[in-house]
């Protein structure tokens, strides 16, 4: 990886490990303006009271209104003047997502308890879920609810016919379901209580490694590896035996922009 900055401490072009290059636009005050990827037009944006207005990328136009409090109130995406979907999002006095408006998928309602829990959704596919005192979650939908007994210490037994076992640490270390409990998947860590690897019930296995700032660096499952590549705790590339992938970012955040 190899940066450059403008005169006021900007990014303004940057090297991916595969050599591809992007270079980044400002507006005066240091809003993003654009992002080319190897001279070509990525994503162009558009921003108001430091707010994201507009975002175009390739066809795809979208467009974000908010409220007086600044959370988001409406979404759009269109494609050459031709809309593709729109949502709209409401919050309760409290702050919590009350409903969205969905042009494609109909309109849902969120409801809470007095502690501002989910409690149930209403819509095309209603849901409905269960706490107890502590907020860990005992029930959903048809599902049977699960008894005090079943969560010691805020740590999960048992969910349908999966039981689960932990370490000394609280680490899930086994997983146990099916006819007599039969099917068994189990997880390993290391003294830093990171998951190092898992065994599945057929036979499958992974491994996993890490680097001294504890982020995985390296998979393996079944024998194929996959390597990733960091920017300080951003994930930008993977490498497998007949992939690679790059991953862009929202400047300064870590909302993913566009995957190469």
């Amino acid at each position: 990886m190899r940066y450059e900055y403008d005169s006021v401490g900007q990014l303004s072009h940057c090297r991916l490990p595969d050599g591809c290059t992007l270079d980044y636009r400002h507006l005066s005050g240091g809003r993003l303006s654009s992002i080319d990827l190897n001279g070509s037009r990525l994503t162009s944006h558009q921003f108001s009271a430091g707010r994201e207005q507009q975002r175009q990328q390739g066809l795809l136009l979208s467009q974000y209104q908010y409220d007086e409090q600044g959370r988001l109130q409406a979404h759009s995406v269109s494609q050459r003047d031709k809309h593709l979907f729109q949502r709209r999002y409401n919050y309760d006095a409290n702050g919590n997502l009350a409903g969205i408006n969905d042009s494609r998928k109909g309109n849902r309602s969120y409801h809470y308890d007095p502690l501002d829990r989910l409690i149930s959704v209403r819509g095309a596919t209603p849901e409905s879920f269960a706490h107890d005192p502590a907020g860990n979650l005992l029930g959903q939908n048809d599902l049977p609810t699960a008894n005090l007994a079943n969560v010691k210490g805020n740590r999960l037994l048992m969910q349908g016919d999966r039981h689960y076992d932990y370490d000394a640490y609280g680490n899930l270390i086994r997983e146990r379901r099916g006819s007599g409990q039969k099917l068994v998947t189990e997880y390993r860590y290391d003294c830093q209580h990171r998951l190092i690897g898992v065994s599945l019930p057929g036979g499958s296995t992974a491994s996993y490694k890490y680097d001294a700032f504890g982020r995985r660096i390296e998979k393996t499952v079944d024998g194929h590896t996959t390597e990733f590549l960091w920017q300080g705790e951003r994930l930008i590339a993977e490498s497998a035996e007949n992939r690679y992938r790059s991953y862009i970012y929202e400047l300064g955040s870590f909302r993913p922009l566009a995957m190469l």
